[in-house]
């Protein structure tokens, strides 16, 4: 999914869009996962996790061929249509977060979630990197035949090498009772889903004002924008690799991802905050910090949410966490442009208090635990 978006600018020229029409293109793929991520995932807990994801993955590749052709026609609004039907297709995310869970020990799940993580790090690395070596060189419609590509490898190797562990959902003898009960929800869960809001509002902050930052506050150029970025996404890979083990290992889940949201919190304060002198130390400082925090929290949602419900329930549950960051996606940069407005320290400090909270409902989240324990 990264590599269409060094496209963007050049779909924008090819059609003459305005503004709004170039928000609709860039949105219209996530309208679609809203829908994506409250369905498939709890049809992976009914038909099991590598059939929905065969069929995800190949849908969505060929969606994407349909994409590039459609370019190469300037049919814009045919085009148009197929990001937001590509989208229905696109929740695999959460399925493989519950494919971890059904099949890795709970004592390693956190390790084996952080390599997920990092996987999609190095993703945000590469496919912004190819995508705009394949616009420059073939077109804008490069980058959507090279995903094309990819989703079909990833189909190619589901069907291959990936096999379901056992039936997912319930049995049909179960009674209603037993039924019920399992698919009621511990309170646990509703506080995960609140705080997994929160980083995503922490989380938007960073990737949508930070290029606006750099421009506006430092005249940064757009190679020089990418290259912040891409540094920071380094970082993040580079800690999730090397230090993600043994920080939760000594201090443990919730106070591993405790330790993230408060760098979050910090490298967002400093990135906000005005240099009297211009120069850009606070912003590279506020980089390695929210780096440092985004390798060491994202695995503690996935990783609660998976441990708090049984195995048939999963699917179900990481769908709608993938819903609601979706909805804080498009909800956070329509709130927070307000205050950017106004002050790019305020929006940066919204973006700061968020991860505060996620703090706070880690720690109680640990007291409880502790407090269960001793009892």
């Amino acid at each position: 999914f990264t590599m269409p978006s060094p496209a963007l600018p050049a779909i924008r020229d090819r059609f003459v869009l305005p503004d709004w029409e170039t928000g609709v293109v860039a949105a219209s793929m996530s309208l679609g996962m809203l829908a994506a991520v409250w369905f498939w995932p709890t049809r992976s807990d009914a038909w099991g996790r590598t059939t929905v994801l065969k069929m995800s993955l190949s849908i969505t590749a060929l969606c994407f061929l349909l994409q590039a052709g459609l370019l190469r026609m300037e049919w814009f609004h045919a085009f148009l249509f197929m990001r937001l039907l590509t989208g229905c297709f696109a929740g695999c995310n959460p399925i493989f977060k519950a494919y971890l869970a059904d099949v890795v020990p709970p004592s390693e799940l956190p390790r084996f979630m952080v390599w997920r993580e990092a996987s999609a790090t190095f993703a945000f690395i590469v496919g912004p990197l190819l995508g705009g070596l394949l616009t420059s060189q073939i077109g804008i419609a490069g980058p959507f035949v090279a995903t094309f590509v990819a989703h079909g490898l990833g189909a190619l190797m589901i069907f291959s090498g990936c096999v379901e562990e056992s039936p997912v959902r319930l049995p049909d003898k179960v009674d209603e009772s037993e039924r019920h009960q399992s698919e009621d929800w511990p309170p646990l869960v509703i506080k995960v889903f609140i705080m997994s809001f929160f980083y995503v509002v922490s989380q938007t902050c960073f990737s949508i004002f930070t290029p606006l930052l750099l421009h506006d506050g430092f005249g940064f150029g757009a190679e020089a924008i990418g290259g912040f970025l891409t540094v920071v996404s380094s970082g993040v890979l580079a800690c999730q690799l090397l230090c993600y083990k043994p920080l939760e290992r000594r201090l443990g889940l919730e106070y591993t991802g405790a330790v993230g949201a408060l760098t979050i919190m910090m490298g967002l304060l400093l990135m906000g905050l005005r240099n009297p002198f211009n120069q850009p130390y606070l912003l590279y400082l506020g980089g390695a910090c929210y780096a440092f925090g985004s390798a060491t929290f994202p695995a503690t949602v996935p990783t609660l949410l998976a441990k708090s419900v049984s195995r048939d329930q999963r699917g179900k549950v990481l769908g709608r966490d993938s819903l609601i960051n979706n909805i804080g996606r498009v909800v956070t940069p329509l709130c927070l442009a307000v205050l950017y407005g106004q002050s790019r320290f305020l929006c940066f400090a919204a973006g700061s208090c968020a991860s505060l909270m996620v703090i706070l409902m880690l720690l109680s989240i640990r007291r409880e635990k502790l407090d269960k324990a001793s009892n």
